[in-house]
């Protein structure tokens, strides 16, 4: 999609973080926006932002750990009439601690949210999207979607599905024009991770760009995979390493996992 002035997209998550950075990066672009999150402020927050950008922005409120809601909006945006070019699942929630320490319904919203909710979303916009001439799908896992760790099993489960899927989604649609993209950055500092591991940012406040990004670097690189239809997309010099490591030797990164102690961050 060598064109995105003029488009339109449907970005969820978008009242923070990597959602609302992609957000206001394709409003930049030129993009009509139709953005999503259960953040009331927020959401009406970036949309004042995308406005003043010079876009064209409407709002949806939706909790997407709820099927129900979801099948809502897919309805509401289908019956308006509105084409849709870029698809955007951005939205995500995280969990840092052991497996043993989540609740059922920890682990139940993380996986919907997380998981189900880009799948039902894009299952329920195909037949928008396969309408167009061209389409694409960005779907923003993470690198713990492609080497393992710890402390985030829920996480990297969700992960790892949403990058299987998208994959899976990429050898299916390629040749009907719609191009799907998995953005697997390591860590980028953002609202989610802050509250889950606070003062980490400021642990690694010299590894800037090489152990860690920020959300518009996210942003940038995920509009530029849309461009040039990128499949997976993995950001920081770290996270590549790791998962070339994880790729030519993954019993060593095992080893790595297995070295600390329990107990440790």
């Amino acid at each position: 999609m060598n064109i995105i002035h003029g488009k339109t997209a449907l970005v969820t998550g978008a009242a923070s973080g990597i959602g609302r950075a992609i957000a206001l990066g394709l409003a930049r672009e030129g993009a009509n926006l139709f953005i999503v999150d259960k953040d009331v402020p927020g959401l009406e927050s970036a949309r004042r932002e995308i406005k003043a950008i010079g876009a064209r922005c409407e709002t949806a409120v939706c909790d997407l750990s709820k099927p129900a809601e979801i099948e809502s909006l897919i309805q509401f945006y289908c019956v308006s009439g509105e084409h849709l070019d870029i698809l955007v699942n951005g939205a995500g929630i995280g969990f840092h601690g052991h497996v043993e320490d989540m609740t059922d319904d920890q682990w139940q919203t993380l996986i919907a949210v997380n998981l189900q909710a880009p799948i039902q979303l894009i299952r329920g916009f195909l037949p928008k999207m396969i309408a167009r001439s061209e389409a694409h799908i960005v779907n923003i896992a993470s690198l713990a979607g492609l080497v393992a760790g710890r402390k985030t099993a829920a996480y990297q489960t969700s992960k790892f599905g949403l990058v299987g899927f998208t994959m899976a989604m990429r050898a299916e649609f390629s040749s009907r024009g719609i191009g799907v993209t998995a953005i697997c950055p390591g860590i980028v500092h953002t609202p989610m991770v802050d509250q889950l591991i606070p003062g980490k940012f400021n642990r690694l406040r010299h590894f800037r760009g090489t152990a860690w990004t920020t959300a518009n670097v996210v942003a940038t690189k995920s509009i530029t995979a849309i461009r040039k239809d990128k499949g997976i997309v993995v950001i920081t010099p770290l996270a590549k390493i790791m998962w070339w490591l994880s790729r030519l030797s993954p019993s060593f990164v095992m080893w790595l996992a297995r070295s600390h102690r329990r107990d440790a961050a």
